[in-house]
């Protein structure tokens, strides 16, 4: 949970709000998408949603899925190179 508290302060830091989270384990949970702002309604969720004792499986093919489909379907893009 460390880590991610990390990550996302270095990103706000950068300036970047573009971002989605997902967490994964039993069960894909969309925690936020790249058009929300990074608020307290998102921090509780994903405070929630992380749960390492409680998941004693991972779907990291869906996750990765779910984050694909979720990228094909975004209304923002990154920059262009």
């Amino acid at each position: 949970q460390e880590t991610t508290i990390t990550l996302i302060g270095a990103l706000q830091k950068l300036g970047l709000e573009n971002y989605g989270i997902i967490v994964f384990g039993s069960k894909i949970r969309l925690v936020k998408t790249n058009e929300q702002t990074w608020g307290s309604g998102c921090k509780t969720i994903l405070s929630q949603q992380i749960r390492f004792d409680q998941d004693d499986e991972t779907k990291d093919a869906q996750a990765l899925e779910c984050a694909i489909d979720l990228l094909k379907n975004s209304s923002t893009r990154g920059e262009k190179k």
